[in-house]
């Protein structure tokens, strides 16, 4: 049967940019002959997506996950676990089977990844390759993408973080900072069998790019992005602190990095939040235990998981067809690893 990678492969686009021109993605910006080519493959190869879901096996009313999160990092980071802990909660509460999980980083067999079209709904957390959600949608389109900022399909789930960024960094403007660094975890896209690509699309990376230029403090920008570890943490503040341009300020991507550049700046021999302020993402139990205690904004990751099980719910009753996003707002917590400065020393 003919799928949209052959017409992706015909028409010499990726499968995501067929999938998205399909579903007329209103984002999608592809020209005139790219959409010609796409439209002759469809005719040449008689594809017919509406034929294709007309094919398929019935739906179960289970739920299957797909991660891209490391099995590691799920049970390192709180955050996480909090968001696979509301979605059982939530799938006991409403008696659905949720049991079959997927993961991108540990690979997809052939044989499972055929199994995910008997699946009433699937829940997708992490970021994943246009084309693998391409596939995923083809094969599959009843799906929820949790903490995945660049949604092209299904229903999304996000957490604010633009505006919950652009909160904290006007909070430290305020307090007189100016310069203001920025450490964080890499941006990964997982694919199938395991394929990792890199990018700088990490979205609180991005908003602190743009609330800096947005400032004019062009000049101050310093970052570092690594692994989403304490160790790393550690290891990104000493690179920035041994740098020409010391930060008043540093803001971290999420707690747990927080742990580590708290570690990096006590050992370079500077005191928070006397001579460098800190801010972070999670509010995870440690950022009350850390001394100072961390200011930073709280998200509510276990109700990310448990909101996901009421909208794969929808879909396996066919209450809802159409996709949607809802983005969760955050809670920032000033304690005290903030500090006014002297605009002398800004």
């Amino acid at each position: 049967m003919v799928g949209i990678r052959d017409v992706a492969n015909k028409a010499r686009v990726s499968a995501g940019a067929v999938s998205r021109y399909l579903n007329q993605d209103p984002t999608l910006s592809i020209s005139t002959e790219t959409k010609s080519r796409i439209d002759s493959a469809i005719r040449e190869l008689n594809y017919s997506k509406d034929k294709k879901k007309g094919g398929r096996k019935t739906k179960s009313s289970s739920i299957g996950i797909i991660t891209a999160i490391s099995p590691k990092m799920e049970m390192d980071d709180p955050y996480f676990r909090d968001i696979r802990s509301g979605i059982e909660l939530e799938a006991k509460r409403l008696k659905i089977a949720a049991n079959r999980r997927f993961s991108l980083y540990e690979g997809i067999s052939d044989k499972d990844f055929t199994s995910l079209s008997s699946l009433g709904a699937l829940i997708i957390i992490g970021n994943i390759s246009e084309d693998t959600l391409a596939s995923i949608n083809e094969i599959n389109d009843n799906i929820i993408l949790v903490d995945n900022h660049s949604p092209k399909v299904g229903d999304s789930i996000q957490v604010d973080f633009e505006t919950s960024v652009y909160q904290s960094l006007d909070s430290l403007y305020q307090l007189g900072h100016r310069k203001i660094s920025f450490i964080g975890g890499k941006h990964y896209e997982y694919g199938l069998n395991q394929l990792r690509n890199y990018t700088e699309n990490e979205i609180r990376f991005r908003s602190y790019l743009q609330w800096m230029n947005d400032k004019g403090l062009e000049k101050y920008i310093q970052f570092r992005l690594g692994d989403w570890t304490p160790i790393e943490g550690k290891e990104m503040v000493e690179e920035i602190l041994s740098q020409e341009l010391l930060p008043t300020a540093i803001m971290v991507a999420s707690d747990p990095l927080a742990v580590g550049v708290y570690r990096g700046i006590q050992k370079r021999g500077y005191k928070i939040p006397q001579d460098i302020s800190v801010v972070s993402f999670d509010d995870i139990e440690i950022a009350q235990f850390l001394t100072p205690e961390l200011s930073t904004s709280a998200v509510d990751s276990n109700y990310l998981g448990r909101l996901s099980v009421k909208l794969a719910e929808e879909r396996i009753k066919f209450e809802r067809k159409l996709p949607i996003k809802i983005l969760i707002p955050t809670e920032y917590r000033s304690r005290e690893s903030t500090l006014k400065i002297n605009q002398n020393n800004a």
